[in-house]
């Protein structure tokens, strides 16, 4: 189950682009998020802070400016990307939450240049005249792995002790934002390139769960801890600078995908045909939330 988790302690200094996407653990207990707002109110160094919901207090697990973040599922690790200048690009850290203890897993040596990244949405964090090509971070269910997406598909996963090298799992791929659950339970990954897929995350057992017609893109799928629902984004393909809306689909592997919005939601642009659409399902698929221009909104799915 996802919660709504208030930071008060936030609220002098609140001000756009200080406060970055919350993860929390699934029983709700701990919240993480990175802000430039330090506990006093004022602004300064870039940092990760970890919230016990239950009001014990908040605490600075890193001094950082991350850009992606995920939470394990029991609030044992975190894992956060960090962009570099020199060389330029993007190193994947898995941190202890207990420790401290802070390591790099992972490094992808490259960076987006402007302008076109700048025109993305939602924007990821700039450094120097670059923005990072690293799109997503995410857990593995027992957090013994790290997945992660690259601007031009591509797919990782690597070990979260830091052991190994970070192996392909596909070339052609799109993952949902941070901290969005797109691995289930079983282990089952579900991605989009036009269509929605899911596979295992060692790569293997490739499924195409759906067939659009030429001319539409499926983007931000999410999924179910149990793995019996996935929720997306579907809008046309751009072929213009025009914006459109797009609408938020759910599925269950095995059947049609059956629409679930018909208001307007957030713009989709040609960068991303299916729109900032982050929406999320309870552990058990029976709930989807998401925001449309107005409000938040809650649907009961079964």
């Amino acid at each position: 189950m996802k919660y709504a988790v208030a930071l008060p302690i936030f609220a002098s200094a609140l001000c756009a682009q200080t406060l970055y996407v919350p993860a929390i653990d699934d029983h709700g207990q701990t919240a993480l998020v990175g802000s430039d707002v330090l506990s006093d109110g004022q602004l300064g160094v870039s940092s990760l802070y970890l919230l016990d919901t239950g009001g014990a207090g908040m605490r600075t697990l890193t001094n950082v400016a991350a850009t992606w973040v995920d939470l394990s599922s029991d609030g044992s690790r975190v894992a956060y990307t960090l962009n570099t200048s020199s060389p330029p690009g993007t190193e994947i850290h898995v941190v202890d939450t207990t420790s401290g203890a802070d390591r790099k897993v992972a490094f992808y040596g490259a960076a987006c240049e402007f302008p076109v990244e700048a025109a993305r949405t939602p924007k990821p964090r700039a450094v120097g005249p670059f923005y990072t090509c690293v799109e997503s971070v995410h857990f593995s269910p027992d957090a013994s792995q790290v997945v992660y997406a690259i601007d031009d598909g591509q797919v990782y996963v690597v070990n979260a002790d830091g052991s190994g090298t970070p192996r392909v799992l596909s070339r052609v791929a799109g993952l949902a934002s941070s901290p969005t659950r797109v691995v289930s339970r079983n282990g089952l990954l579900v991605f989009t390139y036009g269509d929605v897929y899911v596979a295992n995350l060692d790569g293997s057992g490739t499924q195409n769960l759906t067939n659009f017609p030429a001319g539409t893109s499926a983007g931000y799928a999410t999924i179910s801890e149990d793995g019996g629902t996935i929720a997306f984004g579907m809008a046309p393909v751009f072929t213009n600078e025009q914006t459109t809306n797009a609408q938020i689909y759910i599925l269950h592997p095995g059947g049609a995908p059956q629409q679930l919005t018909t208001y307007p939601l957030y713009a989709a642009d040609r960068f991303n045909p299916a729109g900032a659409l982050l929406a999320s399902l309870s552990a058990d698929g029976s709930l989807a939330a998401y925001v449309d221009v107005t409000y938040i909104r809650r649907e009961t799915l079964y």
